[in-house]
């Protein structure tokens, strides 16, 4: 794909903040690739850090469940 002229590489999920959430996930597929993005909170999810390990971690024992190989 190209965005004005130029080849798309990568793709990275943005999202927005809004009032009264406390968690935003948003994912994107291009090329192959999944890519997660998080907003939180900060007095409601201080250790935003953790979801990042333990997305992995899931993706991990899912990709072994279904035999994909990394």
């Amino acid at each position: 794909m190209y965005w004005n002229g130029a080849h798309v590489e990568e793709i990275y999920p943005v999202s927005t903040v809004s009032d009264g959430t406390a968690l935003n996930v948003t994912v994107c597929s291009y090329a192959d690739r999944i890519s997660f993005g998080y907003l939180a909170g900060r007095d409601v999810m201080p250790d935003i850090e953790a979801v990042t390990g333990l997305t992995e971690q899931c993706l991990a024992e899912l990709e072994a469940a279904v035999g994909t190989v990394r």
